[in-house]
């Protein structure tokens, strides 16, 4: 039996991926190695990408019957820009309006992703754009 947790995370991976194919922006997440190398090698090549982190998991209410339901988890999403080498065509703020569509995207088994906020994160000292997302949902775990 596949992870919940694991699960949600690929799909909306999957779906930033698909919302920004034409454009060639990389996904990257901690399924897939290791992030900080990743980051600074996206940027330097390609000047932008999004990273997904992994949903936190809150607002656990348990059921008397066979499951949890969980109100409040959350994921982030950070989109990450070097606008001197970024040569994409699409910068992060357009990046970050494609990605408003994910609010209210469903995913196979259910759980409906709610955009909350989008916050500018850039650090002051680095020429670095960088903002991050927080998706919110929903999801009820089975009982082992």
């Amino acid at each position: 039996m596949a992870s919940l947790i694991k699960t949600v995370q690929t799909e909306i991976e999957n779906r930033i991926e698909a919302i920004l194919a034409a454009e060639g922006v990389d996904v990257l997440s901690r399924l897939r190695g290791n992030i900080s190398n990743d980051i600074a090698a996206r940027l330097a090549k390609k000047g932008i990408c999004v990273l997904a982190f992994p949903p936190s998991i809150g607002g656990i209410k348990p059921n008397v019957t066979s499951c949890l339901f969980a109100q409040q988890c959350k994921m982030e999403l950070h989109v990450c820009e070097t606008p001197k080498t970024n040569q994409s065509g699409i910068d992060a703020y357009e990046v970050v309006e494609r990605l408003l569509s994910l609010n209210n995207h469903k995913t196979a088994n259910g759980v409906v992703v709610a955009v909350t906020s989008v916050e500018d994160a850039s650090p002051e000292s680095q020429p670095v754009v960088e903002f991050v997302m927080e998706l919110q949902m929903n999801m009820t775990f089975a009982k082992v």
